[in-house]
């Protein structure tokens, strides 16, 4: 259990990497830098630590399929997407909307492959999402320029996409890993590349020019090695570990912290405040993870 709060505490502070990263840099061509990097450094972790498991000549046609699903779900839609938002909205805001992403995996978990949902785990989770409606109500918020649809603007809706691909792509990965033999390294670094050339593809062709502000080439590297290293190298393969022996449902609930894990970290690197609201959505978090933890160890 103390792995996936160690877990959301690196994805937490990507949050906070990723706003230095984008002021120099355009969002989707760091996103795909990134992720090419990465992939290539987890398929050489795979061949360094995995050598007697599955390599590109055991795929099948299935297995292409779902590689293919997690590189444009888990990787390109959630990555790009995430990125682009958080040049409109700030680094509380974004993480708040992707921690919807349990409702997704609670959706997808039980229609896809027919997990179990007890009342336990709705009732944990649905306290722990509302501890944290306060803080996403009073969040300061930078100024949100993109195109509004009813309430929500294209930024919000641009997340809200992310979360749910998220979502999607860990239960993809989470059937996969149990069903083969490939270990989360091999996996990671397929989706990764692919998912970070299609990034690539889409920041060459949309995206303005320059890519990298004049000058600053060095601070993106700096940047975007510090978040490889952290995000693609370490979390996301330490996340796919954990799905081997907990529920995706389970994961997704404990990213209720990541909120307040990001609103601790820019408080003290972007100097955002941190009220006494803080601490009782933490009390209502941890009150939510007590109650759903507890069905969850029945059926571990």
């Amino acid at each position: 259990m103390f792995l996936i709060f160690i877990l959301y505490f690196l994805y937490a502070s990507i949050f906070i990497i990723g706003k230095f990263a984008i002021q120099i840099s355009q969002p989707i061509f760091l996103t795909g830098m990134r992720m090419v990097s990465a992939g290539i450094i987890s398929y050489i972790l795979h061949i360094l630590l995995y050598r007697n498991k599955p390599q590109f000549s055991l795929l099948n046609r299935l297995d292409w399929i779902v590689i293919v699903l997690l590189s444009f779900f888990n990787v390109y839609v959630t990555n790009a997407g995430e990125f682009w938002s958080l040049q409109y909205l700030s680094a509380g805001k974004t993480s708040f909307i992707y921690n919807l992403s349990p409702f997704f995996v609670l959706l997808f978990s039980s229609v896809l492959f027919s997990e179990r949902i007890t009342l336990k785990k709705t009732i944990g989770m649905v306290i722990g999402f509302v501890s944290l409606l306060p803080m996403l109500i009073n969040n300061p918020e930078i100024i949100d320029t993109t195109y509004h649809i009813g309430w929500l603007s294209v930024a919000e809706i641009v997340m809200l996409c992310s979360a749910a691909a998220t979502a999607l792509g860990w239960v993809l990965m989470k059937h996969f890993i149990h069903k083969t033999l490939y270990s989360p390294y091999f996996l990671n670094g397929i989706s990764m590349f692919i998912g970070g050339c299609l990034s690539l593809l889409h920041a060459f062709c949309f995206e303005q020019k320059p890519l990298i502000l004049t000058d600053n080439a060095y601070d993106f590297l700096y940047y975007m090695l510090l978040m490889m290293f952290i995000q693609n190298v370490i979390a996301y393969n330490l996340h796919a570990y954990l799905l081997r022996y907990y529920s995706a449902t389970l994961i997704a609930l404990v990213s209720f912290v990541m909120p307040l894990m990001t609103l601790a970290l820019s408080n003290a690197l972007l100097a955002e405040s941190v009220t006494y609201m803080f601490f009782i959505c933490s009390a209502g978090v941890a009150i939510g993870l007590i109650i759903f933890y507890q069905d969850e160890l029945k059926i571990i």
